[in-house]
């Protein structure tokens, strides 16, 4: 691209990359020194034309100027970085359907759900914590890797490859870093405000002002989607300038649920929307999940998805492995495996169990909590597992630097009824659990899913995921006892 179609007064030249990162080599770049947290992208020019870089855009005055370098001074680098990248890429998005998934909890389920959907109707792309679908293909992405660029480029390869729509988790990093300033959203949609996810130097309105300052980027012409029962959701819904739809259990909801009936394979529910109702069945499971569900079914059809055409898609919603997963096989009990870690989900977690566990069964959990995080809180996880669990078996989970026997008791000091004990194998938990459960029982994986690691002192160590050593358990378990017939 020639730099002269976006920059004022600037040369005649072609860049044919954009760089943020002056250790990566690359041919003809175009530097912009971003102000980070740490580091000032300025003070690492010399590295960065010694990579490739052509041309350097900087927002203050430099002690050398480097001869056969273009140089480009504005106020503010991120800003002018958006816009080059934007442009630098076809500016994608106005070409796409573009919704964005905002909140605490259930971003990704959401996200995922909107792209199962619609992708009935049109090729869907998918951004997101779970890395990215585009062209019907999952790729594992690292967290670090998202960034302005890269959701411009990615936008672009949606598109060119048959994409007209990609929904995006927005998460907070993505509002404080601008990394969606030039995103056109056509829709953008708010699950909830959990404070339990709040950094400790955080308050309330600190945690909620990113969410306000997305909500506030968009006009009339956009739409918000909105969680009526939470109640930061109400207060975006009041302060943002978008055509506000609204969701929930409420009865005053645009898109309300109604006539719960929760299962341990299933949920049905009544969607009451504009006058109509419409009986939903899914396989998803647990009353959040009718959030999510709902949120998702309102985007679409405000794009102009008839429900009577989106709801029975409902019944077979693709599944995130690990996320509210009911694991069926020959065991005549219930087993979960939930990737949650935090308070919140645990609670909601264990009152799904409850309600749809006969009273004369049991509940039991494994879960560990991980190292370096929530130290004085860990507690309350205790207490949560306390209220509704006869046994509780605490493991290992990503324990870091500390000790797993430690992180356990500390979450003990929360539990004063459940049956409690540590076994620090996080397989032989599992199996422990599954050994011990009676017919009619409940058995809850909670924390890690399945993520394929478990770090240890420091170092990711590989780790079979929670699904897979479930199904490898009752394999190994049933297979015994039919050979020992």
């Amino acid at each position: 691209m020639n730099i002269g179609e976006i920059f004022e007064n600037a040369p005649n030249l072609e860049v044919k990359t954009i760089m943020t990162d002056s250790r990566i080599k690359c041919e003809a770049g175009i530097f912009f020194c971003i102000r980070g947290m740490v580091f000032d992208g300025h003070d690492f020019i010399d590295e960065a034309i010694r990579n490739g870089a052509v041309c350097v855009v900087h927002s203050r005055e430099l002690s050398e100027y480097v001869k056969g370098i273009t140089y480009i001074m504005v106020n503010d680098t991120l800003s002018a970085l958006n816009n080059f990248a934007d442009v630098f890429y076809g500016q994608p998005t106005k070409n796409l359907k573009v919704y964005g998934i905002a909140g605490s909890d259930g971003k990704s389920t959401v996200a995922l759900i909107v792209q199962c959907l619609s992708s009935h109707f049109t090729k869907t792309g998918y951004i997101g914590s779970k890395g990215i679908i585009k062209d019907n293909v999952n790729i594992e992405v690292g967290r670090r890797m998202v960034n302005a660029v890269y959701l411009q480029k990615m936008c672009r390869e949606m598109k060119n490859e048959g994409s007209t729509a990609v929904v995006i988790e927005v998460d907070s990093r993505f509002i404080g870093a601008r990394y969606i300033d030039n995103i056109r959203f056509d829709c953008l949609s708010f699950t909830n405000l959990n404070t339990s996810k709040m950094d400790l130097s955080e308050s309330d309105e600190k945690y909620f002002s990113s969410k306000q300052r997305l909500f506030g980027m968009i006009s009339k012409d956009q739409k918000a989607i909105i969680n009526m029962d939470d109640e930061y959701g109400l207060r975006l819904a009041r302060e943002t300038a978008g055509k506000v739809i609204t969701y929930g259990f409420n009865s005053r909801a645009d898109y309300r649920a109604a006539g719960v009936k929760l299962l341990a394979d299933h949920t049905e529910f009544i969607l009451i929307h504009d006058g109509k109702r419409y009986e939903v069945k899914t396989n998803l499971i647990a009353r959040f999940n009718i959030y999510n569900l709902v949120n998702a079914l309102a985007i679409l059809h405000e794009d102009g998805y008839p429900l009577e055409e989106l709801v029975p898609l409902c019944r077979k919603v693709n599944i995130i492995e690990g996320c509210m997963q009911n694991i069926r096989g020959p065991q005549p009990f219930n087993i979960i495996v939930d990737v949650g870690h935090t308070v919140d989900s645990f609670e909601k977690v264990f009152e799904y169990a409850a309600a749809i566990t006969p009273e004369n069964r049991r509940i039991i959990t494994v879960f560990g909590l991980p190292g370096g995080r929530e130290t004085g809180r860990r507690a309350e996880y205790g207490k949560a597992a306390d209220k509704e669990c006869s046994l509780v078996i605490l493991t290992e989970r990503d324990s870091r630097m500390e000790k797993a026997e430690d992180i356990a008791a500390q979450i003990m000091e929360g539990i004063s009824d459940a049956n409690t004990v540590f076994v620090e194998d996080r397989y032989t938990a599992i199996r422990q659990a599954i050994e011990l459960a009676n017919p009619g029982d409940m058995v809850l994986i909670l924390g890690k899913g399945n993520e394929n690691y478990l770090d240890i002192n420091g170092e990711k160590e590989y780790w079979i995921g929670d699904v897979n050593a479930v199904r490898n358990i009752l394999h190994e378990l049933y297979e015994e006892e039919e050979n020992a017939k």
